[in-house]
């Protein structure tokens, strides 16, 4: 029988009292806390030992490195300020006319004078001409001149010198470009005293770099420049000298992460593909130096940050490092780090040997006190030997053990428990055999479902991702080609026509790949919000003429009805928001044969900068029965009407509702068979001004680019022809420089002999994909200022997340719009277009035959048409002509029509046109 606990702690200390008198404690033979009291005694000793000897290494290596680190510094301080003296002596000169800049022969003389002290080994003078004149002393001691001017014919001649510094014989003559050095350049951008960026000897991995003082005339013009040429391997061979312990490193990095000097000896300059490449720090052959590297990156991502002396703790294959940095920047044109890195094991040696000591201590004390407690343990084994043992044979099953009681008091009353606790498992262990077997038979059913949908999750996924390429990719020729046809100006009609065919249909098939996408999208929890602010009036007009066509070609009327509470300028997601009313209508007009399809838009403040948008869209159709109804809103489900139609692939609705739902908003629908159909919907959106609406894409056609001084280079990569041809023609036709490559690897050999000003670049490829390709041109200097722009043709969001971490500066999905084409390259580039006119501005404004329609007036807000109705309603010619001053330039002629029939008191017809355009269905 279970008792309660109480009733237990009851019958517990009954039993205590009974066998108080003749029972011994168990608390008397317990020896626990004596070995405790030991290890943990020891244990603590020895544990702040260890470190406190540990945080002394630690302080010593620390002040190690900046000892080092300050050493470095020092010398490569004075290392540089051997030519900065050089060139203080001989601007004096200059100031003080003792030497022309103009009389190389004087240049000679002078230069090779300044040599002979141990200031300076390398000087030389370059003049605006491209003309160079200098002398550099060997390690051997031998001096050579090198010249380049009108008497060596543009080539620059090398002579050995003796040692009164008159020339022996010419050794070499080679083609120099002077203007085209790194030193060279890098003074013209500096425009004063300067330390030029490292760079390499014209045919050796030599790494170099020079002090450039340029020289001007007192009218501001350039007159040439002093430069004196330092080689960092002298500076190299200092830090091979340094006594650093064991496997420790110094090594100086530029902030962009090229090596400049180390301590081990590796050139800071390789060839890579035939083309001469810094080695980058992070890239560097020693562990040491390329891990070191590796964590300032992820700890200070921009090494510019770092300003002053900091040390640190690294750990590098398991192993701990103590690492000094030190930045040089006071002076000009040097911005390196000085980093000192030194393993901590180096250190650590002693204590080792002391944590050895301390070990085999412990040991002895363990030794000890395990004797101890054997000899206590001695006096209960016996007692403790049969509960051990019935234990035993509990756990390998045997329930049916009883535990025989002895006579200590503690494990008496625990045997007596022990044998009620066998009886109790013996029945639990009963049921849960049963429960086990049913668990373990839907474990298995699980777990197969599992893997069985995740499989397919996975398939689904990629046939997504390989469906997206392969269609949007050969829809990108189509559609694009029938835009770049349109351009022809001697198209007829009829070719026009079957253009806009191909156009619709390639459309139609765009959007259902689309919704396959976006539903695809929804399902995988991948759908984001994406909030901008934007005209609701434009929004609703660019809906109202998209469809009004369609519905007068079909002989039914569409309604536009919108209240005046309606917000002019809101916040939301605007694609979807147009998405879900185009789906809608689309829907309403496709089942009404005749009657009207009707838009009616509203809102209601919800608070000060909230409003409550409400959409109904009712259409007089045939409607869809009861029972129909609680299917619209499922993938692939169509109604019996639709099924009829044969169109659409019964998504639209589905993706209005996830669209709706993700912008806080409910969509319903309500319909009467034989009478129609109401959709509706609301949704939360800010309020906001004009001022944060950005302007729309322009629509107008470009034919050419505004003259000007640059001549725009563009490559276009992509491994299909068609693709390639589309951009090509295109971009030729309003006057861009193009090339094309075929791959990633051709592109970055176009790229580096041409050096264009824009990429557009395809990221799936052969040979070399866009992704790998981008990382390439980036990784060089000169790859920084190159615009790349991806083209893919997967319609995945997620994808411009990796491209653009690859370094791409934007992102635009297969198949493009000419006008985003136009939109990119105007933001990366400066250029501006010259578009056709509008074929009002191209009338003559004296053509009184001019026939103005209320479909010209659409150019303006709504808002704007709606004064103007009021205005003639109320024959205010003071506001009429107000109004008219707010027409865009480009549409000159509608202006003056206007002006003219205001002139001659026509506010009738001026009301009938606006009355026409705002229409008493736009309240």
């Amino acid at each position: 029988m279970k008792l309660p606990w109480r009733q237990k702690l009851k019958d517990t200390n009954k039993i205590s009292e009974k066998f108080a008198l003749k029972d011994v404690s168990l608390h008397l033979v317990l020896t626990v806390p004596f070995l405790i009291l030991i290890f943990s005694s020891f244990g603590i000793t020895s544990y702040l030992s260890l470190r406190n000897e540990r945080k002394s290494i630690r302080n010593l290596a620390i002040k190690l490195t900046d000892e080092i680190a300050n050493d470095i510094e020092l010398n490569f301080t004075t290392y540089l300020r051997k030519p900065q003296e050089v060139h203080q002596t001989i601007i004096a000169s200059i100031q003080s006319k003792i030497i022309d800049l103009e009389n190389f022969d004087t240049l000679e003389k002078y230069f090779w004078h300044q040599t002979q002290t141990e200031l300076i080994s390398d000087i030389f003078f370059a003049n605006s001409q491209g003309e160079i004149i200098g002398i550099r002393k060997l390690v051997d001691d031998s001096e050579i001149l090198r010249i380049k001017d009108s008497s060596t014919e543009s080539n620059k001649h090398k002579y050995l010198l003796d040692n009164q510094g008159n020339r022996l014989q010419l050794i070499k003559k080679e083609k120099f470009n002077t203007k085209s050095r790194p030193w060279y350049q890098d003074a013209i951008k500096a425009g004063e005293a300067t330390w030029t960026n490292i760079y390499s000897s014209t045919n050796l991995l030599v790494p170099k770099i020079s002090l450039i003082s340029p020289m001007y005339h007192p009218q501001g013009e350039l007159k040439g420049m002093i430069g004196s040429e330092l080689t960092l391997w002298e500076f190299n061979r200092f830090l091979e000298k340094l006594e650093i312990d064991n496997s420790g490193v110094a090594f100086l990095i530029e902030k962009n992460g090229g090596l400049v000097a180390s301590s081990t000896s590796e050139p800071i300059f390789a060839i890579v593909d035939g083309t001469e490449t810094r080695v980058l720090a992070q890239n560097s052959s020693n562990p040491l130096i390329r891990s070191t590297a590796r964590y300032l990156f992820d700890e200070f991502n921009d090494l510019q940050s770092i300003k002053n002396s900091q040390n640190f703790q690294i750990k590098i294959n398991g192993e701990n490092n103590i690492a000094q940095i030190d930045p040089i920047s006071n002076i000009k044109g040097i911005e390196f780090l000085i980093v000192v890195i030194i393993p901590e094991s180096n250190f650590m040696t002693e204590i080792n040997k002391n944590k050895q000591a301390s070990i085999l201590l412990c040991f002895l004390f363990l030794l000890v006190a395990t004797l101890l407690g054997l000899m206590t343990s001695n006096w209960i084994t016996s007692s403790v030997c049969h509960l051990s043992n019935a234990s035993i044979a509990i756990t390998n099953g045997n329930l049916d053990h009883k535990v025989e009681i002895k006579t200590i008091r503690e494990l008496s009353i625990l045997s007596m428990y022990f044998n009620q606790m066998t009886e109790q498992l013996k029945k639990s262990f009963a049921a849960l055999e049963q429960s086990n077997q049913k668990l373990e038979s839907r474990t298995i059913l699980l777990h197969k479902t599992k893997i069985a949908a995740e499989a397919a999750n996975k398939a689904k996924s990629q046939f997504l991702a390989t469906m997206s390429h392969e269609l949007r990719t050969p829809l990108n020729a189509i559609l694009g080609f029938t835009q770049l046809m349109n351009r022809d100006s001697n198209l007829t009609s009829k070719q026009r026509d079957n253009l806009q065919i191909i156009n619709r249909s390639g459309e139609h098939l765009l959007s259902l790949i689309n919704d396959v996408l976006s539903i695809s999208k929804i399902e995988s929890g991948h759908m984001t919000f994406n909030s901008t602010s934007f005209d609701l009036y434009r929004l609703i007009d660019t809906v109202y003429n998209i469809f009004k066509p369609m519905t007068e070609s079909k002989g039914i009327e569409l309604k536009l009805e919108c209240s005046t509470s309606l917000p002019n300028y809101i916040k939301t997601d605007e694609k979807k928001l147009r998405q879900v009313l185009l789906n809608l209508l689309s829907n309403a007009i496709k089942f009404t044969k005749v009657g009207t399809v009707t838009l009616r838009m509203s809102a209601i403040n919800i608070q000060e900068k909230l409003t409550n948008l409400n959409c109904e869209i009712e259409d007089t159709g045939d409607g869809i029965a009861l029972e129909e109804l609680d299917n619209l809103f499922k993938p692939f489900s169509q109604t019996s009407t639709g099924q009829k139609l044969q169109q659409g692939t019964g998504l639209g609705l589905v993706i209005s509702q996830k669209f709706i739902e993700l912008m806080g908003g409910t969509i319903t629908m309500e319909s009467i068979v034989g009478q129609g159909t109401i959709a509706k919907f609301n949704c939360v959106v800010e309020l906001t001004s004009q001022n944060t609406v950005s302007n729309p894409i322009s629509c107008r056609k470009v034919i050419s680019l505004q003259p000007s001084k640059v001549k725009y280079r563009i490559l276009v990569v992509d491994d299909r022809y068609e693709n390639r041809q589309l951009l090509v023609q295109l971009l030729e036709s309003v006057g861009f420089e193009v090339s094309e490559a075929t791959n990633g690897q051709e592109a970055i050999s176009v790229w580096s002999s041409w050096q264009p000003h824009l990429i557009w670049m395809d990221m799936q490829m052969p040979v070399l994909d866009g992704y790998q390709a981008t990382r390439i041109i980036r990784s060089h200097a000169q790859g920084q200022t190159t615009k790349i722009i991806a083209l893919t043709a997967s319609a995945f969001e997620e994808k411009r997340e990796l491209v653009m971490s690859v370094g791409c500066d934007d992102f635009v999905h297969k198949p493009f719009r000419e006008s985003i084409i136009w939109e990119k390259m105007a933001k990366y580039l400066d250029v501006s277009y010259l578009y056709e006119e509008n074929p009002l501005s191209i009338k003559s404004s004296d053509d009184k035959s001019f026939p103005l329609e209320a479909l010209d007036l659409n150019i303006m807000p709504i808002e704007w048409t709606a004064k103007l109705e009021k205005a003639a309603l109320e024959l205010d010619e003071e506001l009429i002509s107000d109004l008219l001053q707010q027409i865009p330039d480009e549409h000159t002629l509608l202006s003056k029509i206007l002006q003219d029939k205001l002139n001659n008191f026509d506010f009738g017809h001026i009301l009938d046109l606006a009355k026409e355009v705002h229409g008493t269905e736009k309240v």
